[in-house]
């Protein structure tokens, strides 16, 4: 009778055990040892862990379509073939570890490089404007001015003249800029020989000048972002959260961090 007891009350123990509430538990994620910045909402019984499909789709796990009836199935990380996971209380962090078949491909960068620039074909163009005026006394005035452009893979080649109505002859021309201009997209410079207006700080004022100039120019690689972005990245390991704010662009970078409000009470 003793033995007919006890396994009468271990059946009854494992099958309230089976139905009792799951826990609610927030943790981070990682996946191979690296973090993926996402915060998921789990259902912990015992050792058995369950989340929603849509949340291990962002994990970046792969779903069988045997285990997702519908879109807000719950799925038991144990079913997941080639999953392995921990889960650190003191951190409230879990560890996943997943098989190469287990992952999903990941696209780095919301945009692909545009790739270098096609080869430059040789070409040439006139641009012209004229103006005709007639003053008071009748007499015929002609000014314009005149472009010369010639281009190929060795640059561009450009020159502008102005003709118009001079006091001691009747028509006079004038060279305004002539130069050739070379742009490197690999290195982001580009040079020039000829005339050409310096660059100024805004406390100084461009010079024009004649002979070779040595520029970076960004303009060159629209792809590249030269601004600094803010970049912010929380971490759940303290009720007092601190923000990690960083800046990136091509040609900076810097890292800060600011605790919002300072602490000692953390779960590590």
């Amino acid at each position: 009778m003793r033995g007919l007891a006890l396994l009468i009350v271990l059946a009854l123990t494992g099958a309230i055990a089976s139905h009792a509430k799951a826990d609610t538990v927030f943790a981070e994620v990682t996946v191979n040892g690296y973090p993926t910045g996402l915060i998921v909402s789990f259902d912990r019984q015992g050792d058995r862990f369950t989340a929603m499909a849509s949340d291990l789709d962002h994990i970046g796990l792969i779903v069988p379509r045997a285990l997702t009836d519908h879109p807000d199935a719950r799925i038991d990380l144990a079913l997941l073939p080639g999953v392995h996971f921990v889960f650190q209380a003191d951190k409230q962090i879990l560890a996943i570890q997943a098989d190469e078949t287990s992952l999903k491909r990941n696209l780095i960068g919301d945009r692909p490089y545009p790739g270098p620039p096609d080869k430059a074909a040789y070409g040439a163009l006139i641009n012209y404007g004229i103006a005709l005026a007639s003053p008071i006394n009748g007499a015929l005035q002609t000014s314009g001015n005149l472009e010369a452009r010639a281009f190929g893979p060795p640059g561009i080649f450009d020159s502008d003249w102005y003709f118009g109505p001079s006091a001691d002859r009747g028509t006079t021309f004038r060279r305004l800029d002539t130069g050739l201009i070379h742009d490197e997209s690999d290195s982001l410079q580009t040079w020039t020989v000829g005339d050409f207006i310096a660059a100024s700080l805004p406390w100084s004022r461009p010079v024009r000048a004649v002979g070779f100039s040595l520029a970076t120019d960004f303009s060159i690689r629209p792809d590249l972002i030269t601004q600094p972005m803010p970049g912010f990245k929380a971490t759940p390991r303290c009720r007092r959260p601190s923000i990690s704010i960083s800046t990136a662009c091509a040609n900076c970078r810097s890292r800060r961090r600011l605790d919002l409000f300072p602490s000692r009470n953390c779960l590590s």
